[in-house]
């Protein structure tokens, strides 16, 4: 049985970001396996054009340079197999 993230209802994914700690803003991303809830990916940075972190984005493009913005990849990961034995 293959669990879509449409089929939880509010309660069911209330539960899953409970068990991982996590906010109630990050989406949740199923996996196969038996994994349990956990958070995963990297909050957002900037970084220069070959991926080094831009700590001041502003004071770095007065230098001269530019600063490029990489969203946030974080989410909670749950396996189809813990959700199917536990919610």
């Amino acid at each position: 049985m293959m669990i879509a993230i449409q089929e939880l209802t509010q309660d069911q994914r209330r539960i899953i970001r409970e068990a991982a700690g996590a906010p109630r803003s990050l989406p949740i991303r199923i996996t196969d396996g038996c994994d349990s809830p956990h958070e995963a990916g990297e909050g957002f940075r900037w970084v220069t054009a070959s991926g080094k972190p831009v700590y001041r984005p502003n004071a770095y493009r007065r230098a001269g340079g530019r600063a490029y913005y990489r969203p946030s990849t974080r989410c909670v990961e749950v396996g189809v197999e813990w959700l199917e034995q536990n919610i």
